[in-house]
């Protein structure tokens, strides 16, 4: 009897269907081994995290220690320490730290299961704040306690305006200062200071690196006489907004004597004049400029502030009242040459000291 070619035979007769012999179930068995491992190994070649060991069991303690407040936007410090449970090995990984879900920048330890991180805060009100731990082939992983952080608004600032000519006279250029204090242990304030005349703009000043701020201005004279000048700082991300007090700048009318004793006030003793007598003295041709200058330049304020810059340049230190006394004295009555370097008298070794006096 003819058998029907197309009816795989027991033997292992071609099949017309698949084209290749039947295989013995050992060998089914074997073939579908090896797709496994191939799927395998395709698996971890796409998954590397899958191919890497499994974190340990033995437990941790992370510690979180944070500020309990923290001005928006300004830089802070957070420590996290990993401490093993009953096991002294050594701990490795990283700490990831959080702001609720959010992450603030992870830290891996480099030899000591401790890590800071650097972070700053935006949002105003309570953050909660969080370490969390990696874990490693020994320890399990874990996540500190959360510490509340409160973020507050930006750090008042106080702003300060000074004029170094105050009065002045009508055309008369005028230095104005401002500077921005924040309080102690805190940066400089950065930003800019804008300078107002009566709320009118003067000048947009940015601070330097200590926090000043200068301008020159001439004062409009055909106006009010009174000029009520401030300065407004414009904050940061750190400070506040803040204005200084109102400064009043007086602009007067002066003869040419007036002025020019005005200036010798202000160039020599740092201050407005007090009396018009060398005005006086002058316009009824009882003393010259140059003699009035001399007054003031040897006048026992004058000199006293000379002494003292002296001690406190050369000595380091106030000068003691024997001391002031006897070089202002020297200065004023002749008994020195001038007030400027010199050949000092043999004497002690203070005189030698401040001999620039004599």
């Amino acid at each position: 009897m003819l058998r029907d070619p197309t009816v795989p035979g027991r033997s292992g007769t071609p099949s017309p269907r698949t084209g290749r012999l039947n295989a013995s179930p050992r060998r089914r068995v074997a073939a579908l081994a090896f797709a496994g491992i191939v799927v395998l190994a395709l698996t971890l070649a796409a998954h590397p995290a899958a191919a890497q060991a499994t974190t340990g069991t033995a437990p941790v303690t992370v510690t979180l220690t944070a500020p309990s407040t923290a001005p928006a936007g300004s830089p802070f410090t957070l420590h996290a320490s990993v401490s093993p449970t009953g096991n002294p090995g050594g701990v490795t990984g990283s700490v990831t730290f959080l702001d609720g879900t959010a992450q603030l920048g992870t830290v891996t330890f480099q030899g000591n299961p401790a890590a800071d991180l650097t972070a700053s805060l935006q949002g105003l009100g309570t953050h909660h704040l969080s370490a969390s731990y990696s874990g490693d082939g020994l320890y399990a992983p874990a996540t500190s306690a959360t510490s509340d952080v409160v973020v507050t608004g930006p750090t008042p600032v106080t702003v300060t305006l000074v004029s170094r000519t105050n009065p002045c006279v009508p055309g008369q250029e005028i230095f104005l200062d401002a500077w921005v204090d924040t309080p102690p242990g805190m940066p400089w304030a950065t930003g800019t200071v804008t300078f107002q005349d009566g709320g009118t703009p003067l000048l947009v000043v940015p601070l330097d690196n200590q926090a000043n701020a200068s301008m020159r201005v001439v004062l409009d004279s055909s106006g009010p006489y009174n000029h009520a000048l401030t300065a407004v700082y414009s904050g940061d991300s750190q400070f506040a907004a803040g204005t200084s007090v109102t400064l009043q700048e007086d602009v007067f009318s002066m003869s040419p004597t007036a002025r020019f004793v005005h200036q010798l006030y202000n160039d020599i003793l740092y201050r407005p004049e007090d009396t018009g007598y060398l005005e006086s003295e002058i316009d009824w041709g009882h003393m010259t400029r140059g003699q009035a200058a001399g007054s003031l330049a040897y006048s026992k304020e004058h000199v006293t502030d000379v002494v003292v810059v002296a001690y406190l340049k050369y000595l380091s230190r106030d000068p003691d009242p024997q001391g002031l006394n006897y070089w202002v004295t020297r200065i004023m009555y002749g008994l020195t040459s001038t007030m400027y370097p010199g050949e000092p008298p043999l004497a002690t070794d203070e005189q030698l000291e401040l001999s620039f006096l004599t």
